[in-house]
């Protein structure tokens, strides 16, 4: 067996060990398990907010825009980091904030309590729908 498929296992193995230990300690409701009962701080979930942001940019556009633009690429990740420092000071902290307040648990709840109208989840469902796929 070659040592990929080793380390392969081994982290399969800890993945499903996560697994049934957060299981048995024990997520009661929803709210315990998509947000650690929030008990997680401002810089955890800003932090949440930045990887999903640029999680497809960098495993599909980082490597393309580099191989077709070379060093010009660089321009769009340093124009990022603007972007990652704004949602890590001013959005996360805020967003956090609010979305306990109102008792949100995904962005798009978040949206449908802020703005109560049934357009709200009609239009932003498959906005982020359509922008996972992007």
């Amino acid at each position: 067996m070659s040592i990929e498929v080793i380390f392969l296992i081994v982290y399969f193995v800890a993945m499903a060990g996560i697994g049934l230990w957060s299981v048995r300690a024990g997520s009661k409701d929803e709210e315990g398990f998509l947000l650690g009962g929030r008990s997680l701080g401002p810089a955890v979930t800003a932090l949440r907010l930045q990887s999903s942001s640029m999680s497809g940019y960098m495993f599909q556009g980082a490597g393309s825009l580099g191989y077709t633009n070379g060093y010009f690429g660089l321009w769009y990740a340093m124009g990022d980091i603007g972007g990652g420092v704004l949602n890590l000071s001013v959005l996360g902290r805020r967003m956090r904030k609010l979305s306990q307040m109102l008792g949100s648990l995904t962005s798009i709840e978040y949206l449908e309590h802020r703005y109560p109208s049934a357009w709200t989840r009609a239009i932003a469902a498959p906005i982020g729908l359509g922008c996972m796929f992007m």
